[in-house]
C-alpha cells in the first residue's frame, strides 16, 4: 500500500491535504458497503505531522457533516451517549 507523509502547521491543512493525497495516489479498492454506481474507495498509510496543533482553526469548514455532527461525535467518544446503540445480535450498531 502506498504511504504519504504530510507536515503542516494546523489540523485543518493537515487533515484536507491528507484527503487530497489518499483520493489522488491512494490504493482503490472495492468493500462490503459499496452499492452499484459508488466509486471504489481508497487507502493509504500515511503519517501527518502537525507542527502547530493547536494553532486555530482546529476544524476544517468542510468538516463531514458540519459542527452539529463533530458535537454528536464529541459526545459519543466522551460520554458514550450512543453505546445503547450496539447490540449486533438484533442488527444495531456492531462497534461504537
Amino acid at each position: 500500500m502506498k504511504s504519504i507523509h504530510i507536515v503542516e502547521p494546523s489540523l485543518p491543512l493537515a487533515w484536507e491535504k491528507a484527503v487530497v493525497a489518499c483520493w489522488e495516489t491512494g490504493h482503490r479498492f472495492r468493500t462490503e458497503y459499496d452499492r452499484a454506481g459508488d466509486p471504489e474507495s481508497r487507502d493509504v498509510t500515511a503519517l501527518i505531522h502537525v507542527t502547530d496543533p493547536f494553532a486555530e482553526p482546529r476544524i476544517h469548514r468542510a468538516f463531514p457533516g458540519g459542527l452539529d455532527d463533530l458535537e454528536k461525535y464529541r459526545s459519543e467518544v466522551l460520554y458514550g451517549v450512543h453505546d445503547h446503540w450496539v447490540d449486533p445480535s438484533v442488527g444495531k450498531w456492531e462497534y461504537t
